[in-house]
């Protein structure tokens, strides 16, 4: 039923104040949510290693875009 890999390809924005949940479906697979309802909602499924390899890759992400931010920032100040 399942394939190794990616299944679907797609583009999402999630932003700011959308709902994301989780649920965990045993120790092999997770979903995460997000959206409002079942009209309004993308779900996401991981296996262990995935998840991780995904929350490894959100923390490099968001390390990049703090360090663009701070330097915006400095470049706004005056001098």
């Amino acid at each position: 039923m399942y394939s190794s890999g990616l299944v679907v390809g797609s583009w999402v924005d999630i932003g700011d104040g959308r709902p994301i949940r989780f649920e965990v479906g045993g120790s092999g697979v997770v979903y995460v949510t997000c959206g409002r309802n079942s009209e309004e909602s993308f779900q996401l499924s991981f296996d262990p290693e995935a998840l991780r390899e995904f929350l490894r890759l959100g923390s490099d992400a968001l390390r990049e875009m703090d360090a663009i931010h701070a330097r915006e920032l400095a470049e706004d100040e005056p001098v």
